[in-house]
């Protein structure tokens, strides 16, 4: 588990670094995102136990991702969403 402090610390600078600052309330609004418009080099980085989102959406939306740039998958075993 991560501590409570470290969670708050990482989910700050991530919204910092957000060049776009969706608004998303509901789960079900991720699938309107079209990975084909990704067009910078990716790191996606899943956890195999995932319970919110599960390895096969995260290799769907790998494969998806627009193509020409740098992609890469990794998958660590024994992780969840924390990841």
């Amino acid at each position: 588990t991560i501590p409570p402090k470290a969670a708050t610390n990482f989910a700050e600078a991530a919204l910092l670094s957000d060049p776009i600052k969706a608004q998303w309330k509901h789960q079900y609004q991720f699938n309107n995102c079209d990975p084909g418009m990704v067009h910078v080099p990716t790191l996606v980085v899943v956890g195999d136990q995932d319970p919110y989102a599960p390895l096969h959406v995260q290799q769907e939306l790998f494969v998806n991702l627009g193509r020409g740039n740098d992609r890469t998958l990794s998958i660590l075993s024994d992780a969840d969403h924390a990841v």
